[in-house]
């Protein structure tokens, strides 16, 4: 259905209007009506109808003013103006503002609207496809806009510009400002979800029109405002500018998007060198948004630590024997007091991260390169310790417990000095000297994990330290570790890992390199 709006401070004529044109056999259905111009373009931001029908003479605002408005607002539908005999002066300064025809009011009928109404709907489609058109390349230049400012600040970030004139690379990234003197707020929302990040850049876009602040995008979602104070040389009022412009990105991320959000704020820097310094400066203080929301401010806070607390350095230290304890609790609450302590000594969140690497490295454990880069909050890190309790785990099945009896143990045993034959539960059980079928249920009970599962963590396990130790071929390697099937040893080693035994050799010779 096309939307129509009909206009006309004349309540009969609208009733008429409405009435007399079959709108829905034509394809058309009256989505509202006003009385003036102001009620219309209330209507047309809400209903943005296809066709509008007004007449031109009304009070508070006449047509000739709604027209003009409703066009210099972006309204593409078609409007045709009722007029009567007398007035057609009136009907050439609404055609000069944007009306698209008239019609005399004397000469309406059923049969005559219905004509036009088949004429509309080819022009009603006709702008459509303009729009769609027009909105599909304003889409594509806002994007490649938004991805140059994007490469602008983070080449600035790396220095890429210190001896470089930027007035050129401001230019083509759309940053018109003189910016003499300038300071820059960065912000991130705290824990939110991609579409929550979208939706603070639009409303920060929104409400800084008109501000000397430019709203620009940034890496992991942080957004930018970038302020030109080259005019605002009272030191006074620049800092109630930028404590105005923080509260209002304050507002809209908690009154419309209920999200806690980090911002970092540098000093008002000036000179050639004054963008990098004050991207620089506000990039430093951001860092204290990886432990929550808050205000940071270049000068006045101090930068994270770059130092590993002792107790951090300690985990990593106890981590392989922490592997090896039955005690899941305390392998858990070992590592959460490790993070504690890097919370309290506000270490940063890259000495953070690279603490994580370590401790992967003591553990053994992979982590596809993907997951380190998703950690962007404190909360982040409390679920890696998980991969250490997995690992736990398999270190657990292939360990001997103190209380497993006689029996299983030497069964156990035999696995581990006879994996590489091609062995199975019986020569298990005769070594155990027990039926097959016994040793069976009382290995899962005792042990915790089934026979065959036992046999088959153990040969890979052995080939996991191989493949770190040694440039033997992975084929040679899985046939010592007493693999028959070279494709099936592929399969599974993927499968239990999460890797190829060739990226899992890769991945653990990179880990030694740092």
């Amino acid at each position: 259905m096309y939307r129509v709006l009909l206009v006309d401070d004349d309540m009969i004529v609208r009733m008429y209007l409405n009435e007399i044109v079959g709108w829905e056999a034509h394809g058309f259905q009256v989505v509202g009506t006003a009385s003036n111009g102001e009620q219309a373009i209330a209507l047309c931001r809400e209903q943005d109808p296809d066709l509008i029908l007004t007449d031109i003479s009304m009070p508070r605002m006449d047509g000739i003013r709604m027209i003009q408005q409703l066009r210099k607002e972006g309204y593409d539908g078609v409007i045709l103006v009722l007029s009567c005999h007398d007035d057609f002066e009136l009907v050439k300064s609404a055609m000069k503002q944007g009306a698209d025809d008239y019609l005399l009011k004397n000469h309406l009928s059923s049969d005559s609207m219905g004509e036009l109404l088949e004429k509309i709907r080819a022009q009603v489609d006709e702008r459509r496809e303009q729009s769609r058109r027009r909105q599909t390349i304003q889409t594509f230049a806002h994007r490649g806009l938004r991805s140059a400012q994007r490469e602008l600040m983070e080449d600035m970030l790396r220095g890429e510009y210190a001896d470089r004139d930027m007035t050129q690379q401001m230019q083509q990234a759309g940053l018109h400002g003189k910016y003499r003197r300038v300071a820059m707020v960065l912000v991130r929302a705290v824990e939110a979800e991609r579409e929550q990040e979208q939706a603070l850049f639009d409303l920060c876009m929104q409400r800084m029109k008109g501000e000397v602040a430019e709203v620009l995008p940034f890496s992991d979602g942080i957004l930018m405002l970038l302020v030109d104070l080259s005019d605002l040389p009272s030191a006074g009022e620049t800092a109630y500018l930028l404590g105005r412009l923080q509260n209002m990105v304050q507002a809209a991320a908690e009154q419309y998007l209920n999200v806690s959000i980090a911002q970092a704020c540098s000093t008002v820097c000036e000179g050639k060198d004054g963008l990098m310094d004050a991207l620089k400066q506000a990039y430093l203080m951001l860092q204290h948004g990886f432990y929550g929301g808050g205000r940071w401010q270049y000068g006045a806070d101090e930068p994270l630590s770059d130092d590993c607390p002792l107790q951090a350095e300690l985990f990593i230290q106890r981590l392989p024997e922490l592997l090896k304890e039955t005690n899941e609790a305390g392998l858990r609450n070992a590592y959460q007091t490790a993070l504690e302590q890097m919370r309290q000594g506000n270490v940063s969140p890259g000495v953070l991260l690279q603490w994580l690497r370590r401790c992967d490295q003591a553990a053994g454990v992979i982590r596809e390169e993907h997951e380190y880069g998703a950690i962007r909050s404190f909360s982040d890190c409390f679920a890696c310790v998980d991969a250490y309790e997995q690992q736990r785990q398999d270190i657990q099945q292939m360990y001997i417990p103190i209380q497993v009896g006689h029996a299983v143990r030497r069964a156990a045993q035999y696995v581990q000095e006879h994996y590489a034959e091609p062995i199975g539960l019986a020569n298990a059980a005769e070594a155990a000297e027990l039926t097959t079928t016994y040793l069976s249920a009382l290995f899962k009970k005792e042990m915790g994990i089934g026979f065959a599962e036992y046999l088959l963590n153990t040969r890979l396990n052995q080939v996991k330290r191989w493949l770190q130790d040694s440039d033997t071929s992975i084929a040679e390697l899985s046939n010592r570790a007493g693999f028959t099937n070279y494709q099936h040893f592929c399969k599974t080693f993927k499968k239990k890992v999460g890797l190829s035994p060739r990226d899992y050799r890769q991945r653990m010779r990179e880990k030694d390199k740092t």
